[in-house]
């Protein structure tokens, strides 16, 4: 849909539908999180429904989270990534020229898997 929005109306329409977008995500986080539970009776007799043979993770050790802080993490990283990545890429697309993306990319702040790379 954005795409088609986007080849119809040009670049500005990346930037107007990005507020639907993220009511949508909002929508829906509230929907997993809370009314979901509310109709099936709460995270615990949905979760308490797996059956143990059906659980991919060993259960952690005292005073840690085991492989569970890993897939939270991955989790709310994807979730955090619905919000930038039409963005980035169509600031990609639209650029003048590839020194224009190398200029901009080269004030972003540098991440930890960056961290001693060449540019």
């Amino acid at each position: 849909m954005l795409a088609a929005f986007t080849y119809s109306s040009g670049l500005r329409a990346p930037a107007s539908i990005a507020i639907v977008k993220d009511i949508l995500i909002y929508v829906a986080t509230f929907a997993i999180i809370i009314v979901v539970p509310l109709k099936l009776g709460g995270f615990g007799k949905i979760f308490a429904a797996v059956p143990a043979a059906k659980t991919l993770l060993a259960v952690p050790g005292a005073h840690t989270t085991g492989s569970y802080g890993a897939y939270a993490t991955l989790a709310l990283g994807s979730a955090l990534a619905l919000f930038l990545y039409p963005h980035s890429m169509t600031a990609i697309l639209s650029a003048n020229s590839g020194h224009a993306i190398r200029r901009n990319a080269a004030i972003l702040p540098d991440t930890p898997s960056c961290w001693g790379c060449s540019r």
